[in-house]
């Protein structure tokens, strides 16, 4: 399955590529992503143009969840993870699109923002979670800051495997684009191969054509000169006849003199007759050699021609099996890339199953770090701290603490819940994700 008309591959070999990967995906599913993939709309997706432009940069960056600075190893960390190193800094160092309210009759804060993209939506309530435990951090005081680090401490040291696998991905998708670089130039030299053969079969066609030509040529030449065969034996057969008239012509002699008068005069006649069939012999004789003259010279030439043709269609005979040879192990070169492309996508998938994996393993973690937090508190304000008039508004601030901390790990399981769908939704539905 070769699908390069100049590094690009076609509508039906995409789809041939993607039911092998994705065995369960529908004819309208693919057409969708392929025409995801069709940035030009030329009707065949530039691979080459998606490995090295940023539009294809981006776009893979976006299926596999990476930073966009390549220096350090940190940069190949999930957004998500990045996202929750605001709990560490507040609200973050960079500049928000949105506006957090506080809402004072439930406790909540409500984020207004414009028109943003989904996945940029997702990534702002994270950060707004991290400016919310900022907040509440002001009021409660101490606690607070020492949760961060051992949340911080258990995120760093949960998914080291899932970094070192993404760095994998990274490297082998450096070795892809690689690999493509040393391919591009082998489908050049197949192009010129292939166009060296084109011509080389329409010079073998003209050639066998000249060939027919020669063929005919000196068939037409073989039957004049069996023609000319034929007029010689008729005028030796003349010439023969001749002869006979002539020794008919000759008697005895005779004492009779108006018989010699005679045959004198038949004597002459024959010998007139005989002088003007020699000469239209001599003509004819002629004429003869110089037609066969001319016919051998026909027929030298036509030998030599043929000659040369035969030397020119074996040399081409060579030219185009070594060409083939040559094209064959180009197209070896070309599958075995095609099937390491394969193999990188069926492992992007494979690393895509694992980064949704880590999400729900973050979501319930989240979970459980709030449950047993604030089940301490709660034990720690109802056995050593006892409630007075004077620390109702303390108690105020407790309940509302406990109740904004229910919310944020609710809205935490919800956003890793819609991560993982906004992740499907990327990967196998990126229309729907547009609109």
């Amino acid at each position: 399955m070769i699908t390069t008309n100049e590094g690009k591959i076609k509508r039906e070999e995409f789809f041939e590529v993607m039911q092998k990967i994705l065995p369960g995906s529908s004819y309208v599913e693919l057409d969708q992503l392929f025409e995801r993939l069709d940035i030009k709309k030329s009707g065949a997706i530039d691979y080459e143009e998606l490995l090295h432009s940023a539009a294809g940069e981006n776009f893979l960056k976006n299926i596999l969840g990476l930073e966009d600075d390549n220096s350090s190893v940190k940069a190949l960390s999930p957004r998500k993870h990045v996202n929750l190193n605001s709990f560490q800094t507040g609200s973050g160092n960079k500049p928000h699109t949105h506006v957090h309210n506080r809402n004072n009759s439930n406790g909540s804060f409500v984020v207004k923002g414009g028109n943003l993209p989904t996945h940029t939506k997702k990534r702002d309530s994270m950060e707004s979670i991290g400016s919310s435990i900022a907040e509440a951090e002001s009021d409660q005081g101490g606690p607070w800051r020492r949760s961060q680090r051992t949340m911080l401490v258990h995120s760093d040291t949960h998914h080291p495997k899932d970094l070192d696998t993404i760095h994998q991905m990274k490297l082998q998708l450096q070795n892809l684009r690689e690999d493509n670089k040393k391919a591009k130039p082998l489908e050049k030299e197949l192009r010129e191969l292939r166009s060296a053969m084109d011509v080389m079969k329409s010079d073998n066609q003209r050639l066998e054509l000249q060939y027919d030509d020669v063929k005919k040529e000196l068939e037409a030449v073989q039957s004049e000169r069996s023609e000319l065969q034929q007029q010689n034996e008729k005028l030796e057969l003349h010439c023969k006849q001749m002869e006979n008239r002539m020794e008919s012509a000759v008697v005895q002699p005779t004492t009779n003199e108006e018989d010699r008068l005679d045959q004198i005069q038949k004597l002459e006649t024959t010998i007139l007759e005989l002088r003007k069939d020699t000469d239209t012999l001599s003509e004819q004789e002629q004429s003869m050699h110089r037609t066969s003259s001319t016919q051998r010279d026909r027929i030298q030439t036509l030998e030599l021609q043929n000659t040369q043709l035969q030397q020119q269609l074996s040399t081409m005979a060579n030219r185009l099996s070594e060409q083939s040879d040559t094209s064959e192990g180009l197209q070896f070169e070309l599958l075995r890339t095609q099937d390491f492309l394969h193999k990188r996508m069926k492992s992007a998938i494979h690393l895509k199953q694992e980064v949704i994996q880590l999400l729900k393993r973050l979501g319930f973690f989240f979970f459980l770090f709030f449950f047993f937090f604030f089940f301490f508190n709660k034990q720690i304000f109802k056995y050593v701290y006892e409630p007075s008039p004077k620390n109702k508004q303390e108690n105020n601030i407790q309940f509302r603490v406990k109740r904004l901390s229910r919310n944020m790990s609710l809205e935490a399981i919800k956003l890793a819940n819609e991560a993982t769908v906004q992740f499907d939704l990327f990967f196998f539905h990126p229309p729907l994700l547009q609109q």
